[in-house]
């Protein structure tokens, strides 16, 4: 595939700064990839960063091969990287990841069939949180999807979807994503797309089957062990064990000394 043909799907990957954690989503969107080539499906595969990401792109340098393009962006908010990805994709369709997720093989050659014969924007069955201790339950989540998470009231409500999805490519261009105001509270853009795209008639379509990993980083598990034990009481996570009560004090504590 030359730069001047059309592909049918781009995959864009919002690289991490963690470089393991990217080589695993790499590796991840490449056994995805090579399932729906071997469908017939023509693939883009494109690599977003920011300029100070010296260290991810000096591995990209070293472990990424022609079929992948890298895009360079003076950008460092996450609602611009994502117009700039946009703006740089060619296929048809279109599939995001954040640097930190993974997709599971069968993630975009059935997303690709689902939006073909429905459209819709699609999103995977189940997502699944994990720590960087594989031995460890703390972190672990699982959340399984319906498409009344895509509903308008319930995107009001709650962050009820995960941020990659796939879509036709043309939606990004007539829904751009909003600018971020982290003064207002602004700063969730997937929640706040998705919220745009349901509001104007678009509808959040669930593919079974499928799944999205998720790595978690402690300093996330520490300030954010409140915030999601309170997501598991409106019953959006399940935990499959109880952390233990020292992280769930520092979690506690990083959340008071934040709202102070």
């Amino acid at each position: 595939m030359t730069p001047l043909q059309t592909p049918d799907l781009s995959i864009v990957l919002f690289a991490c700064d963690h470089v393991p954690t990217f080589h695993g989503c790499v590796h991840a969107a490449r056994r995805a990839r090579g399932l729906a080539e071997s469908a017939g499906f023509s693939v883009q595969s494109l690599v977003v960063m920011h300029a100070q990401q010296a260290r991810v792109a000096s591995w990209c340098s070293d472990n990424l091969d022609a079929s992948w393009e890298i895009l360079t962006s003076g950008e460092t908010i996450g609602s611009a990287l994502r117009n700039a990805a946009a703006g740089a994709a060619r296929g048809r369709y279109l599939a995001w990841a954040d640097g930190t997720d993974l997709w599971s093989a069968n993630w975009l050659l059935a997303g690709l069939r689902g939006v073909i014969s429905e459209g819709g924007i699609w999103h995977p069955e189940m997502l699944l949180t994990y720590s960087g201790d594989h031995f460890s339950t703390e972190g672990m989540t699982f959340r399984l999807f319906s498409e009344a998470d895509g509903e308008v009231e319930a995107l009001l409500s709650a962050d009820t979807l995960p941020t990659g999805f796939l879509c036709e490519r043309e939606l990004m261009e007539s829904f751009p994503f909003p600018e971020e105001d982290a003064a207002r509270g602004l700063g969730e853009v997937e929640r706040w797309w998705h919220c745009n795209i349901a509001s104007a008639g678009q509808r959040h379509r669930i593919m079974p089957a499928t799944f999205h990993y998720r790595r978690r980083f402690w300093h996330e598990l520490a300030k954010g062990e409140t915030h999601w034990r309170m997501r598991e009481r409106m019953g959006s996570i399940t935990w499959p064990a109880d952390p233990s009560p020292a992280r769930r004090a520092a979690g506690a504590t990083a959340t008071s000394a934040a709202s102070a």
